[in-house]
């Protein structure tokens, strides 16, 4: 749970403001190479991504990674869930993209997330899988169900609360 509040925490820092307008071309971000490119393409065009344009380099860098993964991975098994909860059939989590240069810790937090999700949906208990989506701190709390949404519009856990 650790790594959820660390990835929640990156998150949030998205959802104040700054005034820079960055580039919404994830080819201008290496840090981005590798990770799902239109959901890069999302995180970049947020309401709420000018924070990532206040600090060090590689803090920002650390941010974007972890913020495409957390809205990969969380709608990855929102999907999973989805499937289970309508038609009682448990389903595989799409493959996760992974940066192809990770800042710091950041594959062993996205290897941790990816294995705490397919661990939940292993458990055969749709419980479990609700929990990582909803439970305060985990990026169902902030990551909208479809794109067009910013932080903490339309979440996986207002969707998963409501069924």
């Amino acid at each position: 749970m650790k790594r959820s509040l660390v990835v929640a925490l990156a998150l949030l820092t998205l959802a104040t403001g700054c005034s820079t307008t960055p580039s919404l071309d994830p080819a201008d971000y290496p840090e981005l190479q590798g990770l799902n490119q239109d959901i890069a393409r999302e995180v970049l065009g947020l309401k709420s991504v000018e924070e990532f344009w206040a600090g060090e380099e590689q803090i920002k860098a650390r941010k974007l990674q972890l913020a495409v993964h957390n809205f990969e991975i969380c709608r990855a098994a929102y999907n999973v869930y989805d499937i289970w909860l309508n038609t009682g059939e448990i389903t595989e989590m799409a493959k996760i993209s992974l940066p192809d240069n990770p800042i710091e810790n950041v594959a062993e937090i996205m290897s941790e997330d990816i294995n705490d999700y397919e661990e939940a949906i292993a458990t055969g208990e749709i419980t479990a899988l609700r929990d990582l989506l909803a439970w305060p701190g985990t990026c169902g709390v902030m990551v909208p169900v479809t794109p067009g949404f910013d932080l903490y519009e339309n979440t996986i856990a207002d969707a998963v609360n409501r069924s």
